[in-house]
């Protein structure tokens, strides 16, 4: 389940509570000082509420349980391994370095996906203020040359209505794509449920260059979570399963408990691995080949540093493809639209110069 209020807010109360634990200050008071600090209000209603229940006895993993719609499954469960091992702390500077870096990751992600909405966005801005605003003034004005014109209607009609009336294809296109584009991005957003939700994970794992820039985000965000569970002393199991609740797309929520069914049957992770098309072969092997050799958890380390370097250089190199080619298509779309409104104009005004020559 997903926090119901700001990623940052959680990352900054897990910092701050971290760090109480480590000097041995008691929590209750902490987080009492933390709650007036928190902008949104309803995670500082929880916060209050938390301090209440800490004050009167409850540990601090049934404290936080007793929110469940704010704080997510992983961080309950983590929280709950790292209580009964006695490694509070190192658990909460492992949750930490989890939220940190899939924080980095969601903002890449959102990041990637607002470019070409900004630009849809641009298009049909420009398609909507052409045929709300321009057209109707080229047409008005049409008009009231073909009024005070009688003697040349039949020459303006064929120069003039065809041409306005082409005019309005390039419009229509513009606002398709807009239609279609807004669409998209609100049920990709907020159709989460059913069929249709999973149509859209599956979409963005396999869309041109952000299906890619994708799966090397889940790589990076995978490694990276399991390395830090897994230091708190979680079984390889139930770690995949934690991970398994951090990630939204549920294709990649799937193939992650298949993938813990099949560890849980005594296979190894990278055999489990090898049957699920998610994982990059890189991936797969590199972890084959540490748990032959046991250095497991720095192999973790070493591919999640990788993934994050593929992210970092795939999202520069998408803007870097991305930016030319959609200043090109307004560009063009500019020029479209700017010789449908002025070739009906220029067509009556080269009408006139001939007959006003007899």
């Amino acid at each position: 389940m997903q926090p119901k209020f700001p990623f940052d807010d959680l990352l900054l109360f897990t910092q701050h509570v971290g760090a109480a634990m480590k000097v041995g200050v008691p929590l209750h008071p902490t987080i009492e000082i933390l709650a007036g600090e928190m902008v949104n209000r309803k995670f500082r209603r929880t916060l209050i509420q938390v301090a209440a229940d800490l004050k009167a006895g409850a540990t601090f993993h049934e404290a936080l349980s007793k929110e469940p719609r704010t704080f997510p499954d992983y961080y309950l469960r983590t929280l709950k391994a790292g209580e009964a091992a006695g490694s509070l702390p190192e658990t909460m500077e492992q949750l930490v370095d989890i939220l940190q870096h899939n924080f980095i990751l969601s903002q890449k992600l959102k990041k990637a996906f607002a470019y070409p909405l900004v630009i849809l966005l641009i298009l049909g801005c420009m398609g909507l203020f052409y045929t709300s605003l321009v057209l109707p003034t080229v047409e008005s004005v049409m008009e009231e040359v073909r009024g005070g014109e009688d003697w040349l209607s039949g020459e303006i009609d064929e120069a003039v209505v065809m041409p306005a009336a082409h005019a309005y294809f390039p419009a229509a296109i513009v606002s398709i794509v807009l239609i279609i584009g807004i669409l998209f991005f609100l049920a990709r957003r907020f159709v989460r449920a059913g069929w249709c939700g999973l149509t859209f994970d599956r979409i963005d794992l396999n869309l041109p260059f952000l299906g890619v820039f994708t799966r090397y985000a889940i790589a990076s965000r995978l490694t990276r979570s399991l390395a830090s569970i897994l230091r708190c002393g979680i079984p390889l199991p139930e770690a995949l399963g934690l991970c398994a609740d951090m990630f939204e797309n549920r294709i990649a929520r799937s193939s992650l408990l298949k993938t813990r069914e099949t560890v849980e049957k005594g296979e190894t992770l990278g055999t489990a691995m090898l049957s699920e098309s998610l994982f990059p072969p890189t991936l797969v092997w590199m972890l084959s080949a540490a748990e032959i050799r046991g250095d497991f958890l720095k192999a973790l380390d070493q591919m999640s540093e990788f993934y994050q370097a593929k992210v970092e250089t795939t999202s520069a190199w998408m803007v870097e493809i991305l930016e030319p080619l959609m200043i090109v298509l307004v560009g063009v779309l500019f020029v479209v639209l700017a010789a449908s409104i002025f070739s009906p104009i220029l067509t009556v005004l080269n009408l006139g110069n001939v007959f006003a020559g007899f």
